[in-house]
């Protein structure tokens, strides 16, 4: 295995179980990591309030990645870098899904505005432990934020309907799309972008990071790195880019991985 020195953690369908848990072991295992001088850090779409949670259980004391890469910044510290999308840019599109009755979620200040709360808003808000305010039908584009990202639900048939709306625009931000919805961040802004962004402050190079993901917003992060592993549960795309596959989330892949790569001293 290369020198590597930094390493870098999906959080949901890969740290965290099907259930959202953090098994113990696996807190365990990543500060054994960091206590050999292996740097640990977080990428993920959530919010930093939520991967700020998770971040000190692990004893991450590093900036960590959040929004899809829109945010880096350390527990307690002003953000080394952000990069909101223009409102500008992105309200006329808003006002179009919200005369559609499209399900849309605005982050901006670490805190996510909807139209009208429904189920899906209070679980998520428990669940990741972040506050939402509903401001009203009609008028998230109104808001005068920027926001981090955006996410747009709805059925797959309404959802490739929805997509065709930011065709103009398309090479204005960066689309991350799944079957019953997509999340949208200013342009070129990714978790890979991030990373190295990162590498950049900490001195190290990208071939000297190892990286875990299983969704569509983590295939070209595994794909940049030195060491890109996918767990079991990953998709099809991201398993094929990965030069590592380990065991599923629901089976601590991410802690037998590290174990197997820097803690086994046999």
């Amino acid at each position: 295995m290369r020198d590597i020195r930094l390493v870098v953690i999906d959080i949901d369908g890969t740290l965290l179980d099907s259930n959202s848990n953090l098994h113990p072991k696996t807190i365990a295992t990543i500060k054994k990591v960091q206590k050999k001088g292996i740097l640990v850090t977080l990428a993920t779409g959530r919010t930093f309030r939520s991967t700020c949670t998770i971040a000190k259980l692990l004893g991450i004391k590093i900036p960590v990645i959040c929004y899809n890469g829109a945010y880096i910044s350390s527990i307690g510290q002003p953000p080394l870098y952000t990069f909101p999308i223009s409102r500008g840019k992105i309200k006329p599109i808003i006002k179009i899904l919200e005369e559609n009755n499209y399900y849309i979620k605005f982050y901006a200040e670490d805190c996510l505005y909807v139209q009208e709360a429904i189920e899906e808003t209070y679980l998520f808000s428990k669940i990741h432990k972040v506050p939402f305010v509903e401001v009203g039908k009609g008028k998230l584009s109104n808001l005068d934020k920027d926001p981090l990202k955006i996410v747009v639900y709805d059925t797959p048939e309404r959802i490739k309907s929805a997509l065709e709306m930011f065709k103009p625009l398309k090479d204005e931000f960066t689309f991350i799309i799944e079957n019953d919805n997509f999340e949208v961040n200013s342009k070129n802004i990714t978790k890979a972008v991030a990373v190295e962004l990162l590498c950049n402050y900490l001195g190290i190079s990208m071939n000297q990071v190892m990286a875990f993901g299983d969704g569509v917003n983590d295939v070209e992060m595994v794909e940049s790195v030195g060491v890109g592993i996918a767990v079991e549960n990953a998709i099809p795309l991201l398993k094929e880019k990965a030069d590592f596959i380990t065991s599923s989330n629901d089976k601590l892949g991410v802690a037998c991985m590290l174990e197997k790569i820097f803690l086994d001293d046999s």
